[in-house]
């Protein structure tokens, strides 16, 4: 399989598991599921998660978080339909590429994601999904206490394209309808 599922005391009743699955397996050969973990609360509140998507830019991290917030939605499987918060940088008014512009704006970025993140995770709360760049280990791991904090799942989903199709990709998103560049 492209992509993989690392757990740590994962439980059997975990709704996520089937919608990842489902999400990777359709979308693309290089997702793959790095780490996903359950803490003891979980059964109680099954209902709340927080995924990470990360990855390269232009690796597909935006469409594996639609096509994966859908499936949960949708309640696919034998999981019941769940409401979906997905945090990025548009959902914040924030211009992916001025975000990153600098070391400054981009740790503005995060403190802004990192509290976003903060208010939408919360017991019997809905599934979150991150959907930025979190190629920090820091930031993944600030984003993983909070989870822990309230007892929530957590899973760090990994779109692994090649930096050669991810550059091609990119470059195509850029161009216009006529292909002059809008950048």
């Amino acid at each position: 399989r492209p992509w993989r599922w690392q757990s740590h005391r994962t439980r059997r009743n975990d709704v996520l598991r089937p919608h990842i699955a489902a999400a990777a397996a359709s979308l693309s050969p290089h997702i793959r599921v790095e780490r996903a973990s359950s803490s003891r609360w979980t059964k109680r509140f099954s209902r709340m998660a927080l995924v990470l998507m990360c990855g390269i830019p232009s690796s597909g991290k935006s469409a594996a978080a639609a096509d994966l917030a859908a499936r949960i939605r949708a309640g696919e499987g034998a999981s019941p339909p769940m409401e979906v918060v997905v945090v990025d940088e548009p959902s914040l008014h924030l211009h992916r590429n001025a975000s990153y512009v600098d070391a400054r704006a981009e740790k503005n970025t995060r403190g802004l994601l990192k509290s976003t993140v903060d208010r939408a995770v919360y017991r019997g709360g809905p599934a979150v999904i991150v959907d930025c760049g979190n190629h920090i280990k820091g930031f993944r791991y600030e984003l993983w206490c909070i989870a822990r904090q309230v007892g929530a799942r957590f899973c760090v989903v990994h779109c692994d394209a090649p930096a050669e199709d991810a550059r091609r990709w990119n470059a195509a998103r850029r161009r216009g309808p006529r292909g002059d560049r809008d950048g």
